[in-house]
């Protein structure tokens, strides 16, 4: 069981990993206990109230209630056990896991509590590691927003990261949404808007967004791939743009590409270097 080995090895983790599973279980001596028993004494209290009141009829329908409440706070506690073993491996020794917010923690175990499958509870593993090394890395929005996800909308959002330039993706690049290359991605105007109705991202299909103030060369990444590109300069002065697209990732968009996992789209890197020269700019595609 997940619940014993983190507490079987709690003495061979370090001090800031071993108090922030203290603080994720309440205790050690406590950590296999019923996660909601606060949780069943009030659904207890409420069930003596139905029944005094005549709207139940035999106790066992109580303890058919309680059962259930039961099993349901056994489940959730197996899940979260099994997301803190899959992150505490990728918990920094010294990580500064008191500056952890209790607010934040709340908020994470009554998300990371119902992931019941591997896949769902390996990126709550990497949230959790990931707010424990750099505490603020996750804010508590994009919990909330990876908690509704549906399996749709991840691997749309997936998709979306590997259209991006840079690095952890923060940076994706949609010129026009109908070409061939987002299409084959699984990308669609329609769930652009999905993503943007989540919070995870802002679409404008028709002015797009530009990045103002950039230098006379940029160099442009896309995973092992790098270009120069050479930026024309505007009539007015000397300033340059580059063009950055119709979509922008919000800050939890931002903070949950981190944990996605993008693959290189063959053909990407030459079609948004030929769009850039539409554009005016030059473009050198190999460094």
């Amino acid at each position: 069981m997940a619940g014993i080995e983190i507490l079987g090895g709690l003495g061979k983790l370090s001090e800031p990993v071993t108090a922030l599973v203290h603080r994720i279980f309440g205790s050690a001596e406590k950590a296999l206990e019923p996660w909601h028993l606060e949780r069943m004494a009030s659904a207890k209290v409420k069930a003596d109230r139905i029944t005094a009141l005549g709207e139940v009829e035999t106790k066992a329908a109580t303890e058919r209630a309680l059962r259930r409440l039961a099993m349901e706070a056994t489940a959730d506690q197996l899940n979260l056990e099994a997301v803190v073993e899959r992150a505490l491996p990728n918990v920094s020794a010294d990580a500064d896991t008191g500056a952890v917010s209790e607010a934040w923690l709340r908020t994470f175990v009554d998300n990371a509590k119902l992931a019941t499958d591997e896949a769902a509870q390996e990126l709550w593993a990497q949230v959790l590691a990931g707010e424990a090394n750099s505490p603020g890395a996750f804010g508590k929005r994009a919990l909330t927003i990876l908690a509704s996800l549906e399996q749709r909308d991840a691997e749309v959002f997936e998709a979306l990261i590997s259209c991006s330039i840079g690095d952890e993706g923060a940076l994706p690049i949609v010129f026009d949404v109908g070409d061939e290359v987002y299409a084959a991605a699984g990308i669609t105007f329609d769930n652009l808007l999905d993503l943007e109705q989540l919070g995870l991202l802002t679409f404008d299909g028709l002015t797009g967004f530009n990045l103002q103030n950039q230098p006379p060369q940029v160099v442009i990444k896309y995973f092992s791939h790098h270009a120069l590109l050479s930026l024309r300069s505007l009539e007015e002065g000397n300033s340059r743009v580059l063009e950055a697209g119709s979509v922008v990732l919000t800050r939890p968009g931002k903070e949950l590409a981190r944990i996605a996992s993008p693959r290189q789209l063959t053909g990407f890197m030459d079609y948004i270097l030929k769009k850039w020269e539409v554009y005016g700019h030059e473009a050198s595609r190999q460094m």
